[in-house]
């Protein structure tokens, strides 16, 4: 049986009984629809492209913007809310916990947020976008040159970031775009200058992201940023810095499992979802930051 009609089996038996239907699937997502009261209400089972791993979105036509776990579940056990499997047997038991949890918290929040009137979604603009790629090398200097920062660095920066984002959260959209394009901008380059990842610019899309090649993932950073204001915590940034930092880490113990002493050189896609892609030397160098964290 496929992952897909595993999540499709698992999740609408579960659902099922409280109306909900399944949508479709697009891009490892699962969506999963019922109406209430006039106004739909959606389920979002995730795939993670790096490895083993769901996890879940809720959200409202009155409330659009996506909720994860740790959004609507007050438990330290979902700070990391990628739940990960080993084996098949283990993966339907991570998909019949996804369903728990939606059952037990997450429909009585997709109750509340259905109430009332339609919420604005707010989106990042195409000029957003692209002044986030043209300019982001110099947003990010006038913001080092402002606090004082010889270097971006996280440790540094994040109070910084959540501070001038909790800043803006009552102010009106149209006020607040240059403001969110510098964040973006600031938050992008840790990214590139940390991790290794790069600036990109899809002409098809018209959007502004920073991607990795040897993990095969990227970041619409823009559209994040528009998102963590509108959801208006502050803390988002950080987290899911976090989020990432400990799946880079999950995806270098299984390659230490996998290969022994040269799991630096490898990339196995029958451990994580890549092409096979050999690094080479200079490349191992760009991608010590991944390293370092498994020694």
């Amino acid at each position: 049986m496929g992952r897909k009609s595993i999540v499709v089996d698992i999740i609408e038996k579960k659902l099922s009984s409280y109306g909900f239907k399944y949508e479709g699937y697009v891009d490892l997502r699962w969506t999963f629809r019922r109406q209430e009261n006039e106004r739909w209400q959606e389920v979002v089972i995730q795939k993670s492209a790096w490895g083993k791993e769901y996890t879940l979105e809720i959200c409202t036509e009155v409330k659009p913007a996506a909720l994860r776990i740790p959004d609507f579940v007050n438990d330290d056990k979902y700070t990391y809310d990628w739940l990960e499997y080993a084996d098949q047997d283990e993966q339907r038991k991570v998909l019949e916990e996804l369903g728990d949890i939606i059952i037990k918290y997450g429909l009585d929040v997709l109750n509340q947020n259905s109430k009332g009137e339609i919420e604005k979604h707010y989106e990042a603009t195409i000029d957003m976008h692209q002044k986030l790629y043209n300019e982001h090398e110099s947003m990010a200097h006038k913001f080092m040159e402002r606090y004082g920062l010889k270097e971006l660095v996280e440790e540094n920066v994040f109070p910084i970031l959540e501070k001038e984002l909790e800043n803006i959260f009552e102010k009106e959209y149209e006020e607040v775009q240059d403001k969110l394009v510098e964040l973006a901008a600031v938050y992008g380059t840790i990214l590139v200058n940390t991790i290794g990842w790069n600036w990109k610019y899809n002409t098809g899309l018209k959007k502004t992201y920073i991607d990795n090649v040897p993990l095969m993932c990227c970041f619409t950073i823009m559209d994040d940023f528009v998102q963590w204001w509108e959801k208006k915590d502050f803390g988002l940034p950080e987290k899911e810095f976090k989020i990432l930092e400990n799946t880079i880490n999950n995806w270098i113990l299984e390659l230490k499992k996998a290969k022994g002493d040269i799991w630096k050189r490898c990339v196995d896609p029958s451990y994580c979802p890549l092409p096979k892609y050999v690094l080479e030397q200079e490349e191992i160098e760009k991608y010590e930051w991944y390293f370092k964290h498994c020694q």
